[in-house]
């Protein structure tokens, strides 16, 4: 397949398998981490000293953009933060502070990275999934309301939640 790639596709195929192989290496040392102490994964401070160091973060500052006038397109208060193991980027222009946009991209960016290495246990994916069961019992009581005769049951979540 390389043979029938220009010179700068190639390079550009070897950079983003480079890149695949650091991903699934660092993540295969932090689930190993996470393994031989998994109260870690409780602790949100803890967590992130393991998922996120300062060595691994590339930080970008630009002009920021929307309403604000001259005070947002003059002043580079939005950040742009790559966890270069996970090659994953997050982009902040929340407020006009640089300082506290620099705070909530890493809070973004530790939500990802837990939902990369957690999974279903992580607690954006927690809370999806409590958001997921509450509109099914919504709908299956709204249905419920219409067709009183019916006596389907929903399978996707619990009545005992």
């Amino acid at each position: 397949t390389l043979s029938r790639m220009g010179n700068g596709d190639a390079v550009r195929w070897w950079c983003s398998v480079g890149a695949v192989v650091k991903r699934n290496e660092w993540l295969r040392n932090v689930k190993a981490i996470l393994q031989e102490s998994p109260a870690i994964a409780k602790e949100r401070k803890k967590l992130r000293a393991v998922l996120v160091r300062e060595k691994d973060l590339e930080e970008v500052f630009s002009y920021g953009w929307g309403k604000g006038g001259q005070a947002v397109n003059k002043t580079r208060n939005c950040v742009q933060l790559l966890h270069v193991p996970s090659s994953y980027t997050v982009k902040c222009h929340a407020t006009r502070e640089l300082d506290q946009n620099r705070t909530i991209a890493r809070d973004r960016l530790l939500d990802k990275l837990e939902v990369l290495v957690l999974g279903k246990e992580s607690k954006t994916e927690r809370k999806r999934d409590k958001i997921r069961r509450r509109k099914a019992k919504q709908k299956y009581r709204a249905r419920q309301k219409t067709s009183p005769g019916d006596s389907v049951t929903p399978t996707h979540f619990e009545e005992g939640e």
